[in-house]
C-alpha cells in the first residue's frame, strides 16, 4: 500500500506570524514629471490656439466677406424674399385670428367674416374691424378673469371661519398623530439617500460656504488683473479670458476659476504647481479642443467656409448656384403667398344663396311627370 501524504500543518498553527516582505520606497523625480506635464500642456495649448484661429478667421473674414458678396450680387432678391416672408406671416396671422374668433363664437369662418363685413365703414376697413374685435375679446377675457379672482377672494374671506376648527373633525386620529414622526422618517431617508448617492448627484458647480469664500477671493484676484477698468480695453485673447472668468463666477464653479488662474500663471512663466493641478489644466484644454473642433465641423458645412480666400472662378460658380437657389425659393414663396391670399379671399367673399323659382304645384307635378315615364302606359 502506498503511504498517504499528510497535509502540511505548519502554516496553519495558531499564533504563528506570517512573513511580511517589505519593499524600499522609490523617490519620484517630480521636477521631471512636472516638466513633462508642462510640455504636454504647451503642445495641447498650441493645438487649441490653432483651432481658435481658424474659427476666428471664419467669423472675422469669411462670414463678412460672404455677406458683402450677397449684398452686391443679390440685394434685390434678398429684399424681395423679406417682403414675401412678411406678407406670408401677415396672411397666416390674419387667418389664424379669424379662425380663433369664429371658433369662440361657435360659427364658421365665412359666417364670422360676413358678420364683420356688416361693420365695415369708410373710416374702418375689414382688418381694422378685425383688430377691434380681437382687442374687445381680450378686454372681455381679462375682465372675466379679474371678476373671477375678486369673487373667489370674497368667498374665501366670507367663509374663512369654516376652516378654523377643522382639526376637531378628525377626532382621536388627530390626537394620535405626531408631526415629529414624519420629520424623523424624512431625516432617516435623507441620511440614507445621501450616503448612497450624495457624491454622485451633487453637481460640481454647487459649493459650500467655504467654497463661496474661495470663489469670491479668487474672483477678486482675477478682476484685479483683467477688469477693463484696471487694464483698459481688451484684445481678443483678454476678452476671451474675461468672459470665461465671468461665466465661471456666475455658475459658482470654483474648479473652473482655479483652472483659469493656473493657466494664466503658467502662461506667464510660473511652474511651481503640482502635477495634479497641471493635469486638471490639460483636461480642461482637451475639453476646449473638442468643443472647438465640433463647432468648426458645423461651420465647414456652410456655403462660405474659406470664402475670403476663394478664387474668382470659385466665386462665379457659387454665384450661379446661389442665383438658382434664390429663384427657386422666390417661386415657392410666391406660390405659398398666392394660396394664402386665395384662402382669405374665399372666406371674405360673400356667397349669396340661390333663390329658387316659385311656381304652382301643377307646374311642379307636370315637370316631375315629364322626367319620369308612366309605368301604366308602357307595353
Amino acid at each position: 500500500m502506498s503511504r498517504r501524504k499528510g497535509k502540511n500543518t505548519t502554516a496553519s498553527k495558531p499564533g504563528r506570524k506570517t512573513k511580511v516582505s517589505c519593499c524600499a520606497l522609490i523617490t519620484l523625480d517630480t521636477t521631471k514629471i512636472r516638466k513633462e506635464y508642462l510640455k504636454k500642456y504647451q503642445r495641447r495649448k498650441k493645438v487649441l490656439d490653432k483651432l481658435e484661429a481658424q474659427l476666428k478667421k471664419y467669423h472675422e473674414c469669411d462670414e463678412p466677406e460672404f455677406e458683402k458678396f450677397l449684398a452686391q450680387r443679390f440685394g434685390a432678391e434678398q429684399t424681395r424674399q423679406r417682403e414675401l416672408e412678411e406678407q406670408i406671416q401677415l396672411c397666416q396671422s390674419r387667418y389664424g385670428i379669424i379662425h380663433f374668433l369664429a371658433s369662440e363664437c361657435g360659427i364658421s369662418n365665412e359666417l364670422y367674416c360676413a358678420k364683420l363685413l356688416a361693420k365695415v365703414t369708410q373710416e374702418n376697413d375689414f382688418w381694422s374691424v378685425l383688430d377691434t374685435e380681437l382687442q374687445e375679446f381680450r378686454d372681455e377675457k381679462r375682465k372675466r378673469a379679474e371678476e373671477y379672482a375678486r369673487q373667489r377672494k370674497t368667498f374665501e374671506e366670507e367663509n374663512e371661519h369654516l376652516y378654523d376648527d377643522d382639526d376637531d373633525d378628525f377626532g382621536d386620529w388627530n390626537d394620535e398623530y405626531d408631526p415629529g414622526e414624519s420629520d424623523e422618517d424624512e431625516d432617516v431617508f435623507k441620511h440614507f439617500f445621501d450616503e448612497l448617492f450624495g457624491g454622485m448627484l451633487t453637481p460640481g458647480n454647487l459649493s459650500s460656504q467655504s467654497d463661496q469664500k474661495d470663489i469670491k477671493k479668487l474672483y477678486r484676484e482675477l478682476c484685479l488683473q483683467y477688469h477693463p477698468d484696471k487694464i483698459g480695453a481688451h484684445d481678443a485673447n483678454t476678452q476671451k479670458i474675461w468672459i470665461s472668468i465671468q461665466n465661471a463666477y456666475q455658475d459658482g464653479d470654483l474648479a473652473r476659476l482655479r483652472t483659469i488662474h493656473t493657466g494664466i500663471a503658467i502662461d506667464s512663466g510660473k511652474t511651481e504647481f503640482s502635477c495634479s493641478v497641471i493635469d486638471d489644466l490639460i483636461m480642461d484644454v482637451e475639453w476646449s479642443i473638442q468643443e472647438t473642433r465640433s463647432e468648426i465641423r458645423k461651420k465647414k458645412r456652410s456655403q462660405f467656409w474659406g470664402f475670403f480666400e476663394w478664387t474668382q472662378k470659385q466665386r462665379e460658380h457659387a454665384e450661379r448656384e446661389i442665383k438658382a437657389a434664390f429663384a427657386r425659393e422666390l417661386r415657392e414663396a410666391e406660390y405659398h403667398l398666392l394660396l394664402l391670399e386665395k384662402k382669405l379671399e374665399r372666406i371674405l367673399t360673400p356667397k349669396p344663396k340661390p333663390n329658387p323659382k316659385i311656381g304652382s304645384k301643377r307646374e311642379w307635378y307636370q315637370k316631375a311627370a315629364a322626367q319620369h315615364p308612366d309605368l301604366f302606359t308602357m307595353d
